[in-house]
Formats: structure tokens, C-alpha cells, sequence
């Protein structure tokens, strides 16, 4: 099965399961507004595609696409600067969040069945 891309309902829940646990701990803890930002922009930027787990489908997938790879670089560049003070936990949870992130991308089926169907056919 080379070249299998994932559908695009399991990246969006993948992507709830790691905003939700990002906002987790983020809440426990006191580091600051950054990671807390971190968190609701990927609950934000999951919940507002118009994929099928979308709650609110603002966003095209290309544009979610663009996103995820802006929140997946933030995520890794938050947990490697040096001038934010950020507890050690923090900074392996948020750049673990960041690589996870950015290996979902290129694994993700982005056009929706409709767009793949009038591709095959036409």
C-alpha cells in the first residue's frame, strides 16, 4: 500500500485528540498566554474546516492545509526559543504536538470523495 493517504475525518480527529490534549495541559500549568494561544488556534483551525468532523466549515481544506503547516512550525518554534519562559514539560509536549502535526500533512488525503470522483471520471 505505498502512497495510502489517510481520509481526511481521521487527520481532523487526530488533530482534535492533540488539540484537546494541548489545552489539557496547557491548563494545568503556568507558562504564559503562548502555549494557551497554541492550543485554541489548533482547536480553532480543526473546528472551522469543512470536512466531515468540521464544526463550522469557514475554512477550504487548502486553506486548513496552509494552517496546519503555520501551527505545526509555531508549535516547534515555541518549544525551542529560548526567550519565552516555558517549563521543560511544556516545551517536549509542544514541540511533540509540532512533529506530530507536521507528519500528518503529507499523509492526509486533502480532496473530499466528490473532488476524487469527478477526477477519475473526467
Amino acid at each position: 500500500m505505498v502512497g495510502f493517504k489517510r481520509p481526511f475525518w481521521a487527520h481532523q480527529a487526530l488533530e482534535y485528540v492533540l488539540a484537546l490534549a494541548l489545552l489539557s495541559h496547557v491548563l494545568r500549568v503556568d507558562d504564559g498566554l503562548w502555549p494557551r494561544l497554541l492550543a485554541a488556534g489548533l482547536l480553532i483551525n480543526v473546528a472551522v474546516v469543512d470536512g466531515p468532523l468540521g464544526a463550522f466549515r469557514l475554512l477550504s481544506r487548502k486553506q486548513h492545509r496552509v494552517v496546519d503547516v503555520v501551527l505545526a512550525g509555531a508549535a516547534v518554534v515555541l518549544g525551542v526559543q529560548w526567550w519565552i519562559d516555558l517549563s521543560t514539560l511544556t516545551r517536549v509536549v509542544v514541540v511533540g504536538i509540532g512533529a506530530l502535526l507536521a507528519a500528518l500533512i503529507p499523509i492526509t488525503q486533502w480532496e473530499s470523495r466528490v473532488a476524487r470522483r469527478s477526477r477519475r471520471s473526467g
